[in-house]
């Protein structure tokens, strides 16, 4: 599947329900954000239902996309020529994936594939863009909590790889 047809198949975020503001505002990198920017982020949102072992995108798929889980569970996975599937993680409600997505026009380098039936939420690189540009101080916010994960996230990759190297 490519991303158009996430698109092609997705309904557009019209107005949050209740339920919806109470999952958004507990997914990380959306927590800082008060009443008002939740609404505004959620207008670049597109909803789409995945089915239990449906592909959400496969490597080498270009890298446009941001994903956030609102129920279900979707497994990154490393496919070894298509034959060896390598599960790196489950993920669930309120976790998301993708976010290089958003910053860069390289391509996947891992694939996606929902593990139960899944309600996934996404936003473009396109849309975010142009949310950036009219709303920097919210991006900002946004943008501050996408550098801090980041951050902790290559500060543990590199003390795997420390010990890593301390044990050769």
């Amino acid at each position: 599947m490519s991303i158009f047809d996430f698109f092609s198949r997705e309904k557009k975020v019209k107005n949050l329900t209740k339920e919806e503001f109470y999952f958004l505002r507990n997914v990380p990198f959306l927590q800082g954000l008060n009443r008002l920017e939740l609404k505004l982020f959620s207008r670049l949102l597109h909803k789409r239902v995945f089915e239990k072992d449906e592909w959400v995108f496969r490597e080498d798929y270009p890298h446009t996309v941001l994903y956030i889980i609102a129920d279900g569970h979707v497994d990154i996975i490393l496919e070894k020529k298509r034959e060896e599937e390598i599960n790196l993680v489950t993920l669930g409600a309120e976790d998301y994936f993708g976010e290089v997505g958003l910053f860069t026009d390289s391509q996947r380098t891992a694939s996606a594939k929902a593990s139960s039936p899944a309600t996934l939420y996404a936003v473009s690189q396109k849309d975010f863009q142009v949310f950036i540009n009219e709303h920097p101080r919210t991006a900002s916010k946004i943008l501050f909590q996408f550098a801090g994960k980041l951050s902790k996230d290559l500060i543990r990759t590199n003390r795997k790889l420390k010990v890593i190297n301390d044990s050769e």
